[in-house]
């Protein structure tokens, strides 16, 4: 039997993974960009960070120089340390890339979707309603026999210890 809470926010699912892939191919622009100002060496464009930086500063830079790395090939048979190292972006690479971000984006929601039929419980309907759009303020509107209960969703980006940004999905029920 499918949930009702499941069912009234099934369809916003390809919206969020669109969303997904549409921000990750922007980002995707931002990194290429990046690299042919720098004549399209990666040492220049996302160097590898020192160990003379801080923690956070050292593992944001190891974010971008990694998913960089992740996009392009380099055209050099070989490498020498503190060479330039000359790339070129992959279409193969970028589309293992925006595919694993919408796989990502998916498995997300589906995790958003079992908080809140957890969170909410048994319900007999259920009724998404938007202030600002699915994740940073949404509400869903269930009735639960005579009695009618409004949830809300907003979303907080956070920062792990280690640098990460990382979105937050809180569900409250409204009074």
């Amino acid at each position: 039997m499918t949930n009702v809470i499941a069912t009234a926010v099934e369809p916003l699912k390809q919206a969020s993974i669109d969303a997904a892939v549409q921000a990750t191919k922007e980002m995707v622009a931002r990194f290429a960009q990046k690299l042919e100002e720098a004549n399209w060496d990666l040492n220049v464009a996302f160097p590898r960070p020192n160990g003379f930086v801080s923690r956070s500063t050292y593992m944001s830079q190891r974010a971008a120089h990694d998913f960089a790395s992740s996009l392009v090939r380099s055209v050099q048979p070989s490498y020498r340390m503190n060479e330039p190292m000359i790339v070129r972006m992959c279409d193969e690479r970028i589309s293992h890339v925006i595919d694993n971000a919408a796989k990502d984006a998916a498995s997300q929601y589906e995790a958003y979707v079992a908080k809140l039929v957890k969170k909410v419980g048994e319900c007999d309907s259920a009724k998404m309603g938007f202030n600002g759009g699915l994740w940073f303020d949404s509400d869903l509107v269930v009735t639960k026999g005579d009695a009618k209960e409004v949830w809300n969703t907003k979303c907080i980006t956070n920062r792990s210890c280690l640098g990460k940004v990382f979105n937050q999905f809180p569900t409250r029920k409204r009074k």
